[in-house]
């Protein structure tokens, strides 16, 4: 029997880390989950913003059995710099498998649903990456020298989206590992993973100010050289 979208991604959960870089980025994936919910009744919306203290809920209808629940917590990272915010983010993860993303990325459809299947019948498998395209635009920093979104960015004419490269994957885990010695073969922005993997290595080294997800591959890699591997689609645009 195929399963449908609510009974694979039912419930989720969607931690998005406040790292102090005024972008309008938190305010515009609210708005857009919003959007969401409003179009698409089998959605049901929980916002939980830990900065203030504040709840907002969907008051417009109870959750039913076929509904998808997200919940939406918006936290401070606890301490500067990329690697802080990414081990703020997975502390409040309540979830064993956890996407990761990019506030200026675009996901690509169905890669969750892909990662998490594939997740799901290979448990020997720590990480799961994808393709990605390299794209960039025209001023596409603010004033506060933070990444203008996509949304902003390219839908005015003078400020057209254009491609800078892609990066395909790796799929051979074996392979990939011999890579990694090279150089990162993986789109940081593209994977989904284990939560109890990455712990059990310590996370990512706030030490570390560029990187970090260099490092914190090796340090997995090195206790399986066969536990990171990539799909052969391509799963995100990531803006550089």
């Amino acid at each position: 029997m195929t399963r449908g979208p609510q009974s694979i991604l039912s419930s989720m959960q969607i931690v998005i880390v406040d790292d102090r870089c005024v972008d309008g980025s938190i305010d515009a994936m609210i708005q857009t989950c919003k959007t969401l919910l409003a179009s698409y009744p089998i959605f049901f919306l929980t916002v939980l913003d830990h900065r203030l203290g504040q709840t907002t809920l969907d008051q417009k209808r109870q959750p039913m059995q076929s509904t998808i629940l997200i919940t939406i917590d918006i936290i401070s990272s606890r301490s500067p710099g990329v690697a802080g915010a990414l081990n703020t983010g997975l502390e409040h993860c309540r979830s064993e498998l956890i996407a990761r993303m990019d506030a200026d990325d675009i996901s690509a459809p169905g890669r969750l649903i892909s990662q998490l299947k594939f997740m799901r019948g290979n448990p020997s498998v720590n990480v799961v990456g994808a393709s990605a395209v390299i794209f960039s635009t025209k001023d596409d920093r603010n004033e506060n020298g933070c990444p203008i979104l996509p949304y902003h960015s390219v839908a005015p004419s003078d400020k057209q989206c254009h491609i800078v490269r892609t990066s395909l994957s790796v799929l051979d885990p074996g392979f990939l590992s011999w890579t990694m010695l090279f150089t990162c073969t993986i789109t940081h922005p593209t994977v989904m993973f284990r939560k109890a993997a990455i712990e059990e290595v310590g996370g990512y080294d706030e030490s570390i100010k560029y990187a970090e997800d260099y490092d914190l591959w090796l340090r997995l890699l090195g206790k399986d050289c066969r536990s990171i591997l990539c799909l052969p689609f391509v799963g995100m645009w990531h803006r550089k």
